[in-house]
């Protein structure tokens, strides 16, 4: 009959209760300040997104002006094309001059050069 396996000894036991209850207070701290610390973070976050989405320009769904007859017309409504926006056509999108080609090359590589 082969020889028993030895015991394998279990966790040992804490020194003192008191040990234990510190660690148990000490984890519990850490957790508050993560979760403290979490928040803070996101309320930071959304702080600066609200700043950059005031300071930094971008584009609007729309925007109304008034003339001189008190008429309002919406100017970011809708697309317009031609070069007579000036400035305001730089956020559009452009064709192209001429329809891209294929070229004439002969479409060969060569690799390694040995």
């Amino acid at each position: 009959m082969p020889p028993a396996p030895p015991e394998l000894p279990g966790p040992p036991e804490p020194p003192d209760r008191g040990a234990v209850a510190r660690r148990d207070a000490g984890l519990r701290r850490v957790s508050r300040l993560t979760r403290w610390l979490l928040a803070g973070a996101l309320t930071l976050t959304a702080a600066f997104s609200a700043i950059a989405a005031r300071t930094l320009p971008g584009q609007g769904t729309s925007s109304t002006s008034t003339s001189q007859s008190g008429q309002t017309s919406s100017s970011d409504s809708s697309p317009s094309s031609g070069s007579d926006q000036g400035d305001d056509s730089a956020g559009t999108l452009q064709s192209p001059a001429s329809t891209p080609s294929a070229s004439s090359g002969s479409g060969g590589v060569t690799s390694g050069g040995s």
